[in-house]
Order: C-alpha cells, then structure tokens, then sequence
C-alpha cells in the first residue's frame, strides 16, 4: 500500500465492508468511502444524472482528503 501510495478505497453498497476493513486493517488506507453507482435513492428525473456524477465527486474529494 505504501509503495503504490494508496490513500482510500472505494467500496459499493453492496459489499461487506467488513470484510475490506479486514484487508487493509492497519496500512491507514481509508476505507469508509461508499461509491454508489448507480443512483439508488435518487429522485428519478432530468436531475438524476447530474446527482449521480455529484456525489461520485464528492467520493473522490473525500479520498483526496484522506
């Protein structure tokens, strides 16, 4: 992890984070970012889109800050 500079990993919804917590216990890799791509809990609409691709930013600004 330190070697490749690794500061966060993205995880989806879906998956335990149980289990990513696990594998990168103690590297300091951030590992409670949730990346949803798929827009559930979005309001269906010409919005969606535009939302969607906000709160992926707002994942990655909070990697960047990590």
């Amino acid at each position: 992890m330190a070697r490749d500079n690794i500061q966060c990993v993205f995880r989806e919804p879906q998956y335990n984070p149980a289990l990513i917590e696990s594998v990168f216990e103690g590297t300091g890799v951030k590992t409670s970012i949730v990346f949803e791509p798929l827009g559930v809990g979005l309001p269906l609409g010409e919005t969606l889109y535009p939302q969607l691709i906000k709160r992926l930013g707002q994942g990655i600004l909070r990697c960047a800050d990590a």
